[in-house]
């Protein structure tokens, strides 16, 4: 609570900002295995707990246990490091001058600076909060026509990170409030709109409603190329495929640690949306 907006200009708050700070000099001395960085300021850890408080992430929807799932990513990893530095407090005589020498310390720092990466890249930002909500909860909702995708996210096999990239492009596709999330991996701008376009060509195209359309590109995230009984659509769709596959690539190797951590805060969150009670098939 010390954390949240509402908390502003109270003592608990101040004592806390301190704490931020002196954190942030800490990682940057004391961190040899991350980045080291300095700049970890309380915004992060302050959208975090507003979100964690908030009486409308009480209503037990897919969006909400996404927006869950954030905000604890970032809560938990600063608890981790409240946690070493209450015990620490007790054992000042065993740590070694040398900050970055303490393991306990370093895995702790580690643990902070990446959940504050996350929470800053995904959860201080609305129209990137919201696509990565909006994306976790359209994958979730595949399972109701492809049972088999629960299994993939639960097994994490190699393939799945071969099919989140062109669900996190379909998805951008489909809605548009959905696109910040791929874009803010080094997409340049005229490669999402050449995408886009072949992706309009293909819905006035197809030769049915937009449900099959979409459940046709989920398969072939999953899959990969098959048949299709209308020639050109079928020359349409191998040319959009290619295409979302150079892309999809381009995602995962830009910024290629960025990506598996965002990887792996988005199975998160698509595993949560999947043990939600409400689910409905965005369309």
């Amino acid at each position: 609570e010390s954390a949240c907006r509402g908390a502003r200009n109270t003592v608990r708050r101040a004592a806390l900002e301190r704490l931020v700070l002196q954190v942030a000099a800490l990682n940057g001395c004391a961190n040899g295995c991350s980045k080291g960085r300095g700049d970890l300021g309380i915004q992060v850890l302050e959208a975090a707990a507003d979100l964690f408080l908030s009486e409308d992430i009480q209503q037990p929807t897919d969006n909400n246990k996404v927006r869950e799932t954030l905000a604890n990513a970032v809560l938990e990893g600063f608890l981790k490091l409240r946690q070493y530095l209450h015990k620490a407090s007790r054992k000042m005589l065993y740590i070694d001058p040398q900050l970055s020498n303490n393991s306990d310390l370093a895995r702790s720092l580690v643990a902070w600076e990446e959940a504050w990466e996350l929470g800053n890249d995904f959860l201080v930002q609305p129209d990137l909060r919201e696509a990565f909500c909006g994306i976790s909860v359209e994958a979730a909702a595949i399972q109701e026509f492809k049972p088999q995708f629960a299994k993939l996210v639960e097994d994490q096999d190699a393939e799945l990170f071969l099919i989140l990239p062109r669900l996190v492009l379909l998805s951008g596709l489909w809605e548009s409030s959905h696109c910040a999330l791929a874009r803010n991996f080094g997409m340049e701008g005229w490669q999402w709109e050449a995408l886009s376009e072949e992706f309009l060509k293909l819905c006035l195209i197809f030769p049915g409603n937009q449900l099959e359309f979409w459940k046709l590109l989920v398969a072939k995230a999953l899959h990969g190329p098959g048949d299709c009984d209308d020639q050109e659509f079928s020359r349409s769709l191998e040319k959009f495929l290619l295409q979302l596959e150079g892309l999809s690539m381009q995602l995962q190797r830009s910024e290629p640690q960025r990506w598996n951590r965002c990887c792996q805060l988005l199975l998160r969150s698509i595993g949560a949306a999947l043990a939600a009670p409400v689910r409905v098939l965005s369309l």
